[in-house]
């Protein structure tokens, strides 16, 4: 690959990883925020807020889906590793390789069919109860975060085949601690 692509490709990279934090961090503080002031209200005015449920719900599908391509980033998705903590050296890469294109090929898949969902959303129409918002609009981020966590897994792959090591993700190379044997008293 030539460095002005690995460059281009970084550059990208970071950006998408800024605004995934960011969305990532408005939401948790968003979610804490309005779950403060429903207790607040609920105990010094004797009211909850009506929209509670509704907000912590559309927040917790943002965090959800919007995380995915977050933990793939940094490589602490969950691994399946029984047989993979066995292999060693080209085979061991050769697993990892495919089991990240296998992962990325399945989060695209699940991108795609949640792209005809959020469509058949959108041509059903409705709303959100409290708040009014289509539900189209709240799914939105669910192919987004399926994409977004298959583009990681393909740099992961890319990482794999162009650079020596066995990497769970562009920015990060395996490291595994050694089970401790348990200790007798």
């Amino acid at each position: 690959m030539s460095r002005a692509l690995v460059n281009a490709v970084s550059l990208v990279d970071d950006w998408i990883e800024r605004i995934e934090r960011f969305v990532l961090a408005v939401c948790v503080i968003a979610m804490a925020a309005v779950n403060i002031a429903n207790a607040l209200g609920r105990t010094l005015l004797g009211h909850s807020l009506t929209f509670n449920e509704e907000v912590n719900q559309i927040l917790l599908i943002a965090i959800t889906f919007m995380g995915i391509g977050y933990a793939a980033r940094l490589g602490r998705h969950i691994r399946m590793s029984a047989l993979y903590d066995q292999l060693k050296g080209r085979l061991r890469k050769t697993l990892q390789v495919l089991t990240l294109l296998g992962t990325a090929a399945l989060l695209g898949l699940l991108a795609y069919y949640a792209v005809v969902f959020v469509n058949q959303k959108m041509n059903f129409g409705g709303t959100t109860p409290a708040l009014g918002i289509p539900w189209y609009i709240v799914y939105m981020v669910v192919p987004l975060g399926f994409a977004l966590g298959a583009i990681q897994f393909l740099l992961g792959v890319i990482r794999n085949l162009t650079t020596p090591g066995v990497h769970v993700s562009l920015a990060h190379e395996e490291t595994y601690d050694e089970a401790q044997p348990p200790t007798t008293m």
